[in-house]
């Protein structure tokens, strides 16, 4: 647990043949992780700032739960949630 720095790139396509790997959005964020939480937020390549909080907890019986919120802001806030839910044999 503690604070961190992350750096992460984000490309958007939709045909797997003809991806532009120059076109993507860089995120530089500092960031805090708990023991099973973590919030981070930052800078944008497109002039914008992003954040993102999220958590995972992994139980006895073999789930796992984690998920996240993510929000970017370059002309007006977008935001995304993420769940899963993991059944491990």
């Amino acid at each position: 647990a503690g604070p961190y720095v992350e750096a992460k790139n984000k490309i958007k396509f939709t045909e797997f043949d003809n991806i532009d790997l120059g076109s993507g959005t860089n995120h530089l964020r500092l960031g805090y992780k708990g023991k099973n939480t973590y919030i981070e937020a930052g800078a944008m390549s497109d002039g914008g700032t992003s954040a993102e909080a999220g958590y995972k907890f992994k139980f006895d019986n073999g789930f796992t739960v984690k998920g996240k919120v993510e929000s970017t802001n370059v002309d007006a806030w977008k935001h995304g949630v993420e769940t899963e839910i993991r059944y491990s044999f």
